[in-house]
């Protein structure tokens, strides 16, 4: 896969249009037939739930889609693209996998086996390379680093080890995760950040 393509930006209320114009297909699957209309699974990123689609889910469904945005559990890449793989294969028919931000990374491996799935669509997400994690996509950008204190740490133990939740700095939410949001939708998600992600989303 490109190298230079590995985040490709649509702007989230076109993602209807975008279904036509901006879909990586698998060459290897049948063609559907025009008058089949696939099912869209939207997978959002870090720091966001699928409440974060609601805005595309209508616009999909006035153009006749069948629309799901399963959760996205953030707690490391092979068990998050597990849980959408399991979650694709009991839709019946043809399916198109959106992913926005992380959501790509979680696309690209839950399609790997998914007979059903006929195309991918990044919403301004990871496009990752074998071998690349998004830590490794991150640190490789050019520019500024982000503030030391971005996320807030908690450690916590397993019934397997240890591992970490990250937590998004309220203060710079508008900043580095909303930029093109409006000053009141800002204002108003900043009071009630409480999203978390496992550490290990960014490493795998």
């Amino acid at each position: 896969m490109n190298s230079n393509a590995k985040a490709l930006g649509i702007r989230a209320a076109g993602v209807a249009a975008s279904l036509a114009v901006s879909l990586v297909p698998f060459a290897s699957q049948p063609a559907v037939a025009q008058s089949i209309k696939p099912t869209i699974v939207l997978v959002h990123g870090a720091f966001a739930d699928a409440s974060s689609w609601n805005a595309v889910i209508v616009k999909l469904e006035q153009d006749g889609y069948t629309v799901c945005a399963p959760p996205n559990m953030l707690r490391g890449l092979r068990s998050d693209a597990a849980i959408i793989s399991r979650y694709i294969a009991k839709i019946p028919g043809p399916v198109v996998l959106v992913g926005h931000s992380y959501g790509g990374s979680v696309i690209s491996v839950a399609s790997a086996r998914a007979k059903n799935v006929k195309a991918l669509v990044y919403v301004d997400a990871f496009l990752p390379d074998t071998g690349d994690s998004a830590l490794s996509l991150l640190t490789s950008v050019a520019g500024p680093q982000p503030p030391k204190d971005l996320y807030i740490q908690i450690p916590f133990t397993t019934a397997t080890g240890h591992d970490t939740d990250m937590y998004l700095n309220p203060k710079y939410y508008g900043d580095v995760f909303a930029s093109a949001e409006p000053s009141n939708v800002i204002n108003s998600a900043r009071q009630c950040i409480k999203l978390r992600q496992s550490c290990s989303i960014a490493t795998e």
